[in-house]
């Protein structure tokens, strides 16, 4: 029976309602809550189904329920000896999953999120680590989001909030399925999710920036068109690009002193053949007074195509082999990476230089580069704390070793790597190990002694003056080695060698003004594989525990996802595909600090091949926006592999292992991978600068220019709504926004200037 509820309509009422209805039209509107749609309320299992594997079940339930009637209640009772069958192959630990397929696509190409809530309970009462997945599918079974949730906590809601704004296919979407890694869960643990009020929602507040491709004509000729596209959008070879507006023969830059910018020139053939070999010559830069960038600043490389799996026959953009004559042959797009350098002490203005594209076979191409800089200086340090490992011959392929003189310790350590540390400074990446401390067991005194430190102290200073952080703390590893300074793992002289080295080298760094700089790499992605390998986590803590009661001010630092079989951590550097807000605030609250590195999967930031150029850029942007603390990427240069030739080592994605290619000549060359992250370190510092100048003009009594400031900061990084949302970013995004913080910047300066 239907029921209807009827209100009376006296005069009085009517009165009320006429009255309430004028002082409508006399206020402000309030704003408009944010659409939300329902996905799945959970009151029926329609079109829900497990993966087949005996330890999942599912049912509807009203034991735990967020909103609405029921929840989805998942069961899952972890088998480690169950074998399960995925692409004719049996694992023991597998994957229990529950999957919902829709009849008809549903069309979420309208929403900024997906949201759900989880309730989590475990038998043995204890949190788990990476506690469930999602995948996101369309139609075609083709994975449009996938992400693992880390914020589960026991006897506790989870919130969930993933961002779908402009992922591909968002209109098609076809299944929802939840899933969990038995190699994370005990033999036995019986565990239950509930999952509640799945919906699609919109950001609040939130108006799109306009869309404004950077790509127009430079010049043509019947052989061949140049045209312009930023640094950050990767170019494929035979993309179907649309070239609007008048030719105007011009490129614009701007940047600070002490920056480095950078502009792509793309030559396209027009006639069979292509046009032959190509080469740049550029001028130097001219300004205000005869001032002069000299034209050792302005440098230019081809953009070298890899062979990447990931990536069409024509390869991916990915390596820059420096300033050499390159062919172009065939009726190809064929990148030109042109960068400026404005060093420290430049002064502000427009400069002015040429740039002549020369062809063997398609005549010349003139362009005017037009520099403006900036009145402001990007300082020398970064501040934000950046982290990468320096492999040497041992990490490297054989062949390679050879191009490099199959190089000793000694001459890796003194003569190799100072270069390679050097190099980096101008990328703004920090090595992970400057230099190691001389420390030795000395038998007869039976005590750890630190020899001359005279090397050290100079390496040491050197890097730090390049603009480098002491990062990890120079004592030897005690991380996945046999033994300690000679003691063998586990014994009682293991944990008073540790205690002792640590002690000599805090006091030592303390005294030199550098321990608050570093911190103790301790383990590396022990959690994630906590049952498919033995680890003695019991002899972990107790490590952590001596290494701290060593020294007061000593930091430890772990690649890990917070763990409760960890403790004592004081920074947690997680995986960009764990990342998770609540986790962030979570561990700010206790004081810590948390990283994150790598980086495989859109739609979140990374640093493989086949990602989208502004997915390495927005690296740093999410950085300030979100309140994370640091960027580790775990090396420059395992080189496995000949990138050039093979850039996927082994089943891993292409760039995994490395941002710097190797050369037969002895050299290095950077990707543009390593470019286009440094090019979003120095936006960080456009940020940090903005907001410390906003802390001085509130210091100093000046609310208003304090709050402008503030404003414009908030104001850059709206574009930014998670850390999951790069389909969304564009380009010019941050060229605007970028350009709204020099702006500010400026007139901030001047402002704290008549203080």
């Amino acid at each position: 029976m239907k029921h209807t509820r009827t209100f009376p309509t006296t005069p009085a009422i009517l009165c009320a309602w006429a009255l309430a209805g004028c002082m409508s039209m006399l206020l402000p509107a309030a704003p408009a809550p944010p659409q939300r749609r329902l996905i799945d309320g959970f009151e029926d299992l329609a079109g829900w189904k497990t993966g087949g594997q005996k330890e999942v079940s599912f049912q509807v339930s009203d034991k735990h329920v967020k909103q609405g009637m029921h929840s989805l209640w998942m069961h899952v009772e972890i088998d480690h000896h169950q074998a399960e069958e995925v692409k004719k192959a049996k694992y023991p630990m597998g994957w229990p999953s529950i999957k919902k397929t829709y009849e008809t696509p549903v069309d979420l190409s309208g929403s900024d999120f997906i949201e759900f809530d989880v309730f989590f309970e475990s038998k043995s009462g204890m949190d788990p680590d990476f506690a469930l997945n999602v995948t996101i599918s369309n139609s075609e079974e083709k994975v449009l989001y996938r992400t693992v949730m880390t914020d589960i906590r026991h006897g506790k809601w989870a919130h969930e909030k993933l961002c779908i704004r402009d992922i591909a296919c968002a209109d098609n979407v076809g299944s929802i399925s939840f899933w969990l890694s038995e190699s994370v869960y005990k033999h036995g643990a019986v565990i239950d999710f509930y999952i509640d009020h799945l919906r699609a929602t919109q950001a609040v507040d939130y108006e799109t920036p306009p869309v404004a491709p950077v790509r127009r004509p430079l010049a043509r000729s019947d052989a061949a068109v140049l045209w312009l596209e930023g640094p950050t959008r990767k170019i494929m070879r035979t993309e179907d690009v649309i070239l609007t507006g008048a030719v105007r023969p011009e490129v614009e830059l701007s940047m600070a002193r002490n920056e480095t910018e950078a502009v792509q020139l793309v030559l396209r053939p027009q006639q069979e053949g292509g046009v032959g070999d190509v080469s740049v010559t550029a001028g130097p830069l001219i300004g205000p007074g005869g001032a002069e960038i000299a034209a050792e600043n302005v440098s230019w490389s081809p953009v070298f195509y890899v062979p990447a799996n990931e990536g069409p026959p024509e390869g991916l953009p990915d390596g820059l082999p420096g300033p050499k004559p390159f062919p172009a042959n065939k009726q190809w797009h064929y990148p030109i990476w042109l960068e400026v350098t404005a060093p420290s002490g430049t002064a502000p203005g427009d400069y002015t230089a040429p740039v002549t594209v020369k062809t063997e076979g398609g005549g010349d191409f003139d362009v005017k580069l037009r520099v403006h800089v900036w009145d402001f200086e990007l300082p020398v340090k970064q501040h934000l704390r950046t982290s990468t490992t320096i492999y040497g011959p041992w990490g490297w392929r054989k062949d390679i070793n050879k191009w490099y003189g199959e190089m000793s310790w000694d001459q890796f350590i003194n003569e190799w790597r100072p270069g390679i540390v050097k190099l980096l400074a101008g990328y703004r990446l920090c090595p992970s190990s400057l230099a190691h401390l001389p420390l030795k067991w000395n038998k007869e005194e039976q005590t750890v002694v630190l020899g001359n430190t005279s090397q050290f102290e100079h390496l040491t200073q050197m890097y730090m003056e390049m603009g480098h952080h002491l990062d990890l703390m120079p004592v030897p590893y005690f991380y996945g080695r046999g033994a300690f300074l000679g003691a063998k793992k586990g014994t009682p002289e293991y944990l008073r060698r540790i205690a002792e080295a640590y002690r000599v080298g805090a006091e030592y760094l303390d005294g030199k003004g550098w321990l608050d700089e570093c911190y103790v790499y301790c383990v590396d992605e022990v959690v994630c594989h906590k049952y498919t390998k033995e680890w003695d986590f019991d002899l972990l803590n107790r490590v952590f525990d001596t290494i701290r009661a060593a020294h007061p001010k000593i930091r430890l630092f772990g690649a890990e996802t917070p763990s409760p079989v960890l403790r004592g951590l004081d920074i947690w550097c997680t995986n960009i595909n764990g990342f998770d807000p609540d986790v962030l605030a979570e561990q700010h609250a206790l004081g810590n600090e948390v990283w994150w590195y790598n980086g495989y999967k859109s739609p979140r930031p990374g640093m493989r091949v086949a990602a989208r150029a502004v997915d390495h850029r927005v690296i740093p942007w999410m950085n300030w926006k979100l309140g994370i603390d640091g960027y580790l990427i775990w090396t420059v240069n395992r080189w496995l592999n000949n990138p050039w030739e093979t850039p996927n080592p082994g089943k891993s994605v292409a760039g995994d292992h490395y941002l710097l290619f190797p050369n037969p000549d002895g050299t290095v060359s950077p990707s543009i991978r390593l470019v286009i992250l440094r090019d979003g370190l120095e936006d960080y510092e456009y940020h940090w600068l903005l907001d410390q100048l906003a802390k001085k003009l509130r210091t100093g009594g000046r609310k208003g220019a304090a709050e402008e400031c503030e404003k414009v900061l908030r104001d850059a990084d709206a574009f930014i709504l998670a850390c999951d949302n790069c389909p969304h970013v564009k380009p010019n995004f941050i060229y605007d926004s970028r350009r709204a913080l020099a702006e500010q910047i400026q007139k901030a300066r001047r402002q704290t200037d008549l203080q």
